[in-house]
């Protein structure tokens, strides 16, 4: 019985950090091909 219990944890456990990665690396390509561009005038300042 603890054998199956401890299988399942650290099966659970592995297929929790795959999908893990697999979000954090989807996220910082996203975040790649997302950035903001950049603009030459400035911040705009009404007075």
């Amino acid at each position: 019985m603890a054998g199956a219990v401890h299988d399942s944890f650290v099966s659970g456990m592995s297929l929790a950090f795959v999908v893990a990665s697999v979000v954090a690396f989807a996220a910082a390509l996203l975040a790649l091909l997302t950035h903001r561009g950049s603009t030459d005038a400035g911040p705009a300042v009404h007075i």
